[in-house]
């Protein structure tokens, strides 16, 4: 028989709290006393008193520390950080000029370089601000998460700046309200990226307070816009803690009943979940809304949460666009009715993996009329009339992966198949960039041949049963002007190897820049 359940709010005398370390503590107390030093040697700088009152408030409540009893550090304290009082003459249009050019910076470089230049004087800590606390660096470990939150307590100013956050909960959620208090003070924060744990061998056990302590950081950014939860941990069937509630029926997920978190998440557009976040899924699930357009789900359990979740989803986000299933799907009968729902806007397709085998690719590209990528990953079997369906697809479709196909007995796919994909590339060659052909798949040179006619090719992957001769292999470098990531073994059958290499090089530096333009998808460096 089911438990009844009543939600409560999180019990923090039961909770497990996040111990500062007592070099932070320290650290804390320091900051605060140089804050209060310069308060008592500027006693008409309002913003000097304010700081002041807002370090010492903070040091008493986070650390339990008084900092006028720390007079004795006084002097290693002014010694320890004097140097950002050290003036700098330069005029506010050079210092202005210099920020923005290190703005440009790739962002790694970026933010050290901003670093840097506000240690220097006050004006250059104004400018630079501006750029630091947009995008602050990842906190991805507690040192950063305290001193951060110290940051913006000190300076208020600063939270309205910051767009993005990227930061680690820890695997026992200890470090939760620590998380809570920072998105609690960027009300205009945009992007929010949480990974949970650092530890693939450690489960993390979630608890009623996680449950609260999300909804708590999502109902504190109205503007929304990107979401990205992931997990870092090893999996644990028992991972819900006696204070989850658990009835007959599952868990009782917080998050899905918090009415609040509805318009919350009302500008939200783009949601990424990887790893074992399902019950962040089923939580926040009723509470997606139109304005979504971009789902990415990478984690088990997906059709175990809610009847008929594609079409249900379709029903709540009818805008979709992008979609991106890496886990593995049972069968196709939702999964197609929500996908024919989206066939006018959804552009992006990328599916892993079904276990039923079934032409379904063919049953819904006749309604897909916005696809520009279509990605099937080896899990999913195509069949001839899948690969004629796109082949008659009017979709401007630019990348197209192929998942796995039937081999014939000579290792190679069957005539139709073959010829199946040449209408495909010649239908789709005034669009098509990027062909990814399963590198088990061994295909005719024909395949090949017709990629000749795609002379915006930029991406090519395939197999053939034997060496093709070098004019093949070049031709492709004449017609297909922008092709540079091609098999390896077209090195071997290339009589222009040098021009090939200088595409590639190209190629790879451009990735590289971009790479270096932003951060990554998940944290950057962990504890």
């Amino acid at each position: 028989m089911a438990r009844s359940y009543t939600p409560q709010p999180p019990n923090r005398d039961h909770m497990v709290m996040m111990p500062i370390p007592k070099k932070l503590m320290s650290l804390a107390a320091d900051l605060a006393h140089l804050a209060r030093t310069v308060a008592d040697e500027r006693p008409s700088d309002q913003d000097a008193q304010r700081r002041a009152h807002a370090a010492t408030t903070f040091v008493q409540e986070k650390c339990g520390l008084s900092v006028d009893t720390r007079n004795e550090k006084s002097t290693h304290s002014q010694t320890r950080y004097s140097s950002g009082s050290r003036s700098l003459h330069l005029p506010v249009e050079i210092c202005r000029s210099i920020v923005g050019y290190v703005a440009e910076f790739d962002y790694k470089s970026k933010q050290k370089t901003l670093v840097a230049l506000s240690r220097t004087c006050r004006l250059f800590t104004g400018l630079a601000e501006e750029h630091l606390y947009s995008d602050p660096r990842d906190l991805d470990n507690i040192r950063r998460q305290w001193l951060f939150l110290y940051s913006l307590t000190v300076e208020p100013t600063r939270a309205a700046r910051v767009k993005s956050l990227r930061f680690l909960w820890l695997s026992d959620g200890a470090n939760g309200q620590l998380l809570v208090d920072i998105v609690t003070s960027c009300c205009n924060a945009r992007d929010l990226l949480i990974q949970r744990g650092n530890d693939v061998d450690e489960p993390s056990p979630i608890s009623n307070d996680d449950m609260v302590n999300l909804g708590s950081m999502l109902c504190a950014c109205p503007l929304l816009n990107s979401f990205h939860y992931s997990t870092l941990d090893a999996w644990d069937e028992d991972r819900y803690t006696d204070t989850a509630a658990v009835t007959d029926n599952g868990i009782v997920n917080l998050l899905s009943e918090n009415t609040s978190l509805r318009q919350a998440m009302e500008h939200l557009s783009s949601l990424t979940l990887s790893g074992h976040p399902d019950w962040v899924l089923w939580g926040l699930f009723s509470h997606l809304s139109s304005s979504l357009t971009s789902l990415s789900l990478s984690m088990d359990s997906w059709e175990q949460g809610v009847d008929n979740p594609f079409m249900t989803l379709s029903q709540q986000c009818p805008f979709l666009e992008r979609l991106v299933v890496e886990n593995t799907l049972a069968s196709t009968d939702d999964f197609e009715r929500a996908c024919k729902a989206w066939g006018r806007t959804l552009k992006t397709l990328d599916i892993s993996s079904i276990e039923e085998a079934t032409p379904w690719v063919a049953r819904v590209m006749p309604s897909m009329i916005a696809l520009e990528d279509l990605s099937l990953g080896r899990g999913c079997m195509v069949f001839p009339e899948d690969i004629e369906a796109i082949a008659c697809s009017k979709s401007p479709l630019k990348v197209i992966a192929t998942g796995d196909m039937e081999m014939t007995g000579n290792d190679v796919v069957s005539h139709e198949l073959n010829e199946a994909l040449v209408r495909m590339i010649e239908a789709h060659s005034s669009t098509l960039e990027i062909l990814v052909v399963n590198e088990t798949i061994v295909v005719d040179i024909s395949v090949m041949r017709a990629c000749r006619k795609a002379n915006n090719l930029k991406t090519l992957a395939l197999d053939l049963p034997r060496p093709p001769d070098p004019s093949d292999v070049d031709a492709l470098l004449d017609a297909c002007t922008n092709l540079s990531n091609v098999p390896k073994w077209f090195r071997k059958r290339t009589l222009r190897e040098d021009e090939w290499r200088a595409r590639r090089r190209a190629r790879e530096i451009m990735e590289e820049e971009g790479r270096r333009a932003g951060p990554d998808d998940g944290l950057e460096t962990l504890p």
